[in-house]
């Protein structure tokens, strides 16, 4: 299972950011992934956080409500991830030593 999972990330990001294939399972960009995902499945679960019903939470203070600091946490962690991601894409596509 752990193979297939490595295979599936390597191909994804070697096709999707150029990263070069994956060697390990264990590879801290596929457990960053891997997070990343179980979080949306997590956060996507109808009732999983109160919001859903108590609407005039939205407005509470982020030093108030645990669940706005820690969505806002890993807003700014996934989005610097992938911006450098992307970045680093970017850059090479628009220099003169793109692979393609």
């Amino acid at each position: 299972m752990y193979d297939s999972n490595r295979v599936a990330a390597s191909i994804s990001a070697s096709m999707i950011y150029n990263f070069p294939p994956l060697q390990s399972s264990l590879d801290p960009s596929i457990a960053t992934v891997n997070d990343l995902a179980a979080r949306i499945a997590r956060s996507t679960y109808p009732g999983t956080h109160l919001v859903e019903f108590f609407h005039f939470m939205e407005y509470a203070p982020a030093s108030l409500a645990k669940w706005k600091r820690e969505a806002i946490e890993w807003y700014h962690r996934y989005t610097k991830m992938f911006e450098k991601y992307y970045c680093d894409i970017e850059e090479l596509v628009v220099s003169d030593d793109a692979p393609f």
